[in-house]
């Protein structure tokens, strides 16, 4: 962000397939170097595996990812070490959701070094922590909820798979994560969702759409800072600029998905934050919804939503 108004960029590090101990290293050097009055950003997204029905998971979801299962010997590693976190670690709940699910990472995706499960996060909550997870397997970390050393996290999870009007002409090799691409450009997610080619020469038509989302977007944000039941964790972000525009550009991805009616039904096709946001910015709420119809009958593509009668 450029404008001289706003806070200077965030300090970042940008890590490409690491093993999960070189991304263990740098969170861990990060989390020591924050100011007391800072919140840290992790954002990871890898390809996951449930522990359970990883291969039809995988093959459901329409994206073609190559990695090799953990060998026996690392299985066999990972019980005995299950065995005696069981002596001396008693976490709520059932102790196998905190290793059964995980993410893939490194360049070959298998192996123990490649492996984060969601319990590799929680020494990191004893700061306040925004964790985004993009993953097919993001859901796993929803037990991260209530197991904080800290203060509460926040947390955006992706769905577990994807949306789109005509899935055959949707290359995710090529375009990337439909929920990265919302949170990053929320209008080329909406045209990409619906099959809509908005070609940058029709500028009046690209300005409209953008001017559409930029309404809905103060309007959203305004509601946010003067609600009376938003949770505090979502209060501490939403003085940062830059993490503000990621929750509002949530809400936008949440209500256009939720509204979407050309996919099978399934909480796999919607992302999750927690805790929750208001009701006030919810998906049918009554300052959402209308955005969202007024975007999808601006580019004509209303027939891909349901939308509620709003008279």
């Amino acid at each position: 962000m450029t404008d001289p108004t706003l806070p200077p960029n965030p300090k970042k590090a940008v890590l490409y397939r690491p093993s999960v101990t070189q991304l263990m290293a740098v969170i861990a050097t990060v989390c020591e170097e924050l100011p007391t009055d800072s919140v840290m950003l992790i954002y990871l997204s890898a390809p996951g595996n449930s522990g359970r029905d990883s291969t039809s998971q995988m093959e459901s979801s329409g994206i073609s990812r190559k990695f090799s299962k953990p060998n026996t010997q690392f299985l066999n590693h990972h019980k005995l070490n299950k065995c005696l976190c069981e002596n001396h670690v008693t976490p709520k709940g059932d102790l196998s959701q905190y290793f059964e699910d995980y993410l893939l990472l490194g360049p070959s995706r298998n192996g123990g070094s490649n492996i984060l499960y969601p319990s590799d996060i929680i020494p990191f909550t004893r700061r306040p922590l925004f964790l985004i997870i993009d993953s097919d397997n993001s859901h796993a970390f929803k037990v991260l909820h209530g197991a904080e050393r800290g203060e509460p996290a926040a947390l955006f999870l992706s769905p577990s798979r994807p949306s789109f009007k005509n899935p055959i002409g949707s290359d995710m090799a090529q375009n990337g994560s439909q929920f990265t691409l919302f949170l990053t450009a929320p209008l080329q997610a909406f045209c990409q969702l619906v099959d809509y080619n908005l070609s940058s020469e029709d500028a009046d038509m690209y300005n409209d759409a953008q001017s559409v989302i930029s309404t809905a977007f103060t309007e959203w944000e305004v509601i946010l800072c003067t609600s009376t039941s938003l949770d505090l964790v979502w209060a501490q972000l939403l003085s940062d600029p830059f993490l503000r525009r990621l929750i509002l550009r949530f809400i936008f991805c949440r209500a256009v998905l939720a509204l979407f009616h050309l996919r099978e039904s399934g909480d796999q096709y919607l992302p999750i934050c927690i805790p929750e946001l208001p009701n006030s910015v919810a998906s049918f709420s009554k300052a959402v919804h209308p955005s969202i119809q007024r975007l999808a009958n601006h580019l004509k593509v209303a027939d891909c939503f349901s939308f509620r009668d709003n008279s």
